[in-house]
């Protein structure tokens, strides 16, 4: 017979889901400022700051492009030229130096004027999600990309 006292669903956070604390402190979250250009081929500059779990804090920059390809899925589909704030979070980023790329970034933005969008940049051990807000110049007014990028970690 199945014992629904022997699941711990809380494990992670120490059997208290009330404060939902994870011990493990595996977690980072990066603000950026972010440059965007893009008809086809995709560039894209950011800077910003992390902070993990542990309370480091660093710098970030990174760089990020794509050629339209299907063979490497990377480009954009749409046109525009666009400059965000994001806010990302990583679930399984230890410390920010896990935030240091190469990553494959996946995402859509939409609007004219005012632009909003969404991104999932990836490697094989660390997952960022961020959603985007800012200003765009003329293009359309939804986009799709996929680029490569590399993201450089300063400590503080």
């Amino acid at each position: 017979m199945w014992d629904p006292g022997s699941q711990n669903a809380y494990a992670y956070a120490g059997n208290n889901p009330v404060t939902r604390a994870d011990p493990s402190g595996m977690w980072a979250i990066a603000f950026n400022f972010n440059l965007t250009l893009g008809a086809g081929a995709i560039s894209v500059f950011s800077f910003g700051i992390a902070l993990d779990g542990h309370g480091t804090w660093a710098v970030t920059t990174g760089t990020g492009r794509g050629t339209p390809s299907l063979e490497d899925r990377t480009g954009m589909i749409g046109v525009g030229v666009s400059a965000t704030g994001s806010a990302g979070f990583s679930p399984n980023a230890e410390t920010v130096d896990d935030l240091a790329g190469p990553f494959r970034d996946e995402g859509a933005s939409i609007g004219q004027g005012i632009v909003g969008g969404a991104d999932h940049a990836f490697d094989s051990d660390t997952d960022v999600y961020s959603v985007n807000l800012g200003i765009a110049g003329r293009g359309t007014p939804v986009e799709f990309h996929a680029y490569d990028s590399d993201t450089w970690v300063a400590h503080n």
